[in-house]
């Protein structure tokens, strides 16, 4: 089961956010009027706080969206989290989905949750922060386009691999740990936009530029 880890944080939390880095991911929060892109977090008292319009934008398919990387392009996209919600951090929910509107193709390297305190910043991962699996630096290009250089299906996760929709709930039993309790990954058939690139077998696909 993934999960995010983290040892416990005894002193203030400054600022937190939560953080992914993308590679050829375009999104649109809603996509003829259904939402297709979200980030939300909620707490152990039924507490919600939607991250999605810090994260994706507001534009609607086909408006020019925040996020539209390139071709061969990676990027690091981050919502920061309300100070409401960092007194209980660790015991927090976590809910997201993300979905390609423009030529439904792209890839996930890693989500994390990024506190900062007067130490420094602890990070804490779902994925492996190992550039795609290939190596690729924070900000680097893809050797290829997708799904070329990172296949469907090559780790079966929706990390390092071409995907076009990926959505997840996370819950946290005990402080320290957020748990992925149940998700799944979605190849969805949506319009592709002129400007296309390799299309996955299936014909779906779909993009980040920042």
């Amino acid at each position: 089961m993934l999960c995010f880890q983290y040892s416990p944080i005894t002193e203030p939390i400054l600022s937190a956010s939560l953080t992914g880095n993308f590679a050829a991911f375009t999104a649109n929060q809603t996509f003829f009027g259904v939402r297709v892109n979200m980030v939300q977090r909620s707490g152990a008292d039924g507490s919600m706080v939607d991250l999605s319009d810090g994260f994706f934008g507001t534009a609607p398919f086909p408006d020019p969206p925040k996020i539209d990387v390139g071709p061969v392009d990676t990027g690091v996209v981050s919502a920061p989290i309300p100070s409401s919600f960092f007194p209980t951090l660790a015991n927090i929910g976590n809910w997201f989905e993300f979905t390609d509107t423009g030529d439904g193709v792209f890839a996930i390297d890693y989500l994390s949750l990024d506190i900062v305190t007067a130490s420094g910043v602890t990070q804490a991962f779902f994925g492996t922060p190992d550039g795609f699996g290939i190596g690729i630096p924070t900000g680097g290009n893809l050797p290829a386009p997708l799904p070329d250089s990172l296949p469907f299906g090559t780790t079966g996760t929706g990390l390092d691999e071409s995907i076009s929709s990926k959505s997840s709930h996370w819950e946290v039993p005990e402080p320290g740990t957020v748990l992925l309790l149940a998700g799944g990954l979605l190849l969805l058939p949506f319009a592709a936009r002129k400007k296309r690139r390799s299309r996955p077998p299936n014909g779906a696909g779909f993009p980040l530029q920042l």
